[in-house]
């Protein structure tokens, strides 16, 4: 009984460390970019925040922090073992690579004239056509879901 009880506990620890970077993530997404990306907010913070040097060296940083936190929520949100959390850091990092790829123009040529213009498909040939492919992004992702990995390998308990 005392088995079946801690199996379904929360792991508080990983959802917190998940929910830290995904805060890093969007704060940083909202103060540092340049006007006009962070869309949500209003146009005289965005101003403000254009102001502040530190834009020059942080644009890999959201994106890196993003696949930090997608990782170990996923890994979270589906209750995942030590071997199954390899297997959804992978997959958050295949989706993001994927993405990033799309964005390339040659790669983005061809695939926007076969993308259906439906709901949410419209949005993301909106974003794929824009071209802003970065081999930095790359190693972001990468980078971002190695750590996930490692972070997830160590707070989650070995079995017994």
């Amino acid at each position: 009984m005392q088995a079946i009880i801690q199996s379904r506990r929360i792991n508080f620890k990983l959802l917190s460390i998940g929910a830290v970077w995904l805060g890093a993530a969007l704060l940083e997404y909202a103060v540092m970019r340049q006007p006009g990306n962070a869309w949500f907010l209003p146009v005289d913070w965005q101003t403000r925040f254009a102001s502040i040097p530190i834009q020059q060296i942080s644009t890999e940083f959201p994106i890196f922090a993003q696949t930090i936190a997608a990782s170990i929520l996923g890994v979270w949100l589906l209750r995942c073992k030590r071997n199954g959390a390899f297997l959804v850091c992978g997959v958050c990092v295949g989706a993001e690579l994927v993405y990033e790829v799309g964005q390339r123009s040659d790669f983005s040529a061809w695939l926007l004239p076969i993308l259906p213009r439906v709901w949410p498909l419209d949005h993301v040939a909106e974003c794929l056509g824009k071209g802003t492919f970065s081999f930095n992004h790359v190693m972001a992702i990468v980078l971002g879901g190695m750590i996930a990995y490692l972070v997830v390998v160590n707070t989650i308990p070995a079995k017994r």
